[in-house]
């Protein structure tokens, strides 16, 4: 029977497997996706910040990049869920939690948006949904010092928070306009300008892990030792 000790052992190599990923034999057979899910997921938020930070009160809801952040959403999400599902296969648990939760969420967003009878509150409490998973999925790279999935997630709170109080604000203020009312939006916009920043944040700890991901992956980096 393992000992706790064991047991503990092997649960923190696999909460720090970015650094030293887990030699299992699936891992030396098959290749590490976490670049590409990295990659793909960083050009996402991209998109979500160039069509928020785009937003103003004349063009909420007719962005230029409307049509870009769909299909975006989707080639995101189907990569993060894959990746998420070869990690496991490697042994990589950890990854894999993260990759496989970002991949079904962004899916979902892509279906919410597809949907032109969704009033901005539903996409309120999307993002507002997305927040407690990810502080729970935080605490391991908070304890193991993983600091650029820390500054990830971090980043990618901030954005649901401000971004859902945006969406929010501007549906309820849309509701009024339709009861005759005056709308007072630029409060709201101003919350998406900042969620768009966070997303841009969010992009910068990517890539800085997809380029640590890249050159562990071809030698050039040497992994650290616990």
């Amino acid at each position: 029977m393992a000992t706790t000790e064991h047991i503990e052992t092997h649960l923190l190599s696999d909460v720090r497997d970015r650094r030293v990923p887990l030699e299992t034999p699936a891992a030396t057979r098959i290749g590490n996706p976490m670049p590409i899910a990295l990659g793909l997921l960083a050009f996402q938020l991209l998109i979500f910040g160039v069509e928020w930070w785009n937003t103003d009160v004349a063009t909420i809801g007719k962005s230029g990049v409307a049509a870009a952040n769909e299909y975006s959403l989707i080639v995101a999400g189907l990569a993060q869920f894959v990746a998420g599902i070869i990690c496991f296969f490697r042994g990589e648990g950890y990854r894999g939690q993260i990759a496989a939760m970002f991949g079904l969420w962004l899916l979902g967003f892509f279906l919410l948006a597809r949907d032109e009878e969704a009033p901005p509150m539903s996409a309120a409490w999307f993002l507002f949904g997305l927040i407690l998973p990810l502080a729970i999925i935080m605490i391991p790279a908070i304890l193991s010092k993983i600091w650029a999935f820390v500054i990830a997630f971090g980043a990618i709170i901030g954005m649901c928070v401000t971004a859902g109080f945006g969406f929010r604000g501007i549906s309820l203020e849309s509701a009024k306009a339709t009861a005759g009312a005056t709308p007072h939006l630029d409060s709201y916009v101003t919350l998406l300008h900042v969620a768009a920043v966070f997303g841009w944040v969010c992009v910068a700890a990517l890539a800085w892990l997809m380029v640590e991901d890249l050159c562990r992956e071809h030698g050039v980096l040497k992994a650290k030792a616990h």
